[in-house]
């Protein structure tokens, strides 16, 4: 019963590959959705210490990991809609 439901919701099987590019372009959109957020409770705090030690804070190696996941978040975000958009005009230009 269950199978049949899913099936009729969701009829085309996709491949292994496909799973796991769908699954690392979440991963993707979740860290770049984390790290913004993230970065500034851990690196740049809304109070007058914050103020006075983010200096001192940005240059520790959790806060250059936080930015560079929030660079190349939106550089793999970029990417994956790029694909997407190359793929799919692909297919209604080329129609077997």
């Amino acid at each position: 019963m269950l199978t049949n439901l899913y099936t009729s919701i969701m009829p085309i099987e996709l491949s292994k590959e496909m799973k796991t590019v769908g699954l690392f372009y979440f991963m993707w959109i979740v860290l770049s959705y984390l790290a913004p957020h993230m970065y500034v409770y851990f690196c740049t705090p809304i109070t007058i210490i914050g103020f006075l030690i983010s200096p001192f804070i940005a240059a520790a190696p959790h806060c250059s990991a936080l930015r560079w996941v929030i660079y190349e978040g939106g550089n793999m975000i970029t990417s994956m809609w790029l694909g997407m958009g190359t793929y799919m005009a692909a297919k209604l230009l080329i129609r077997e």
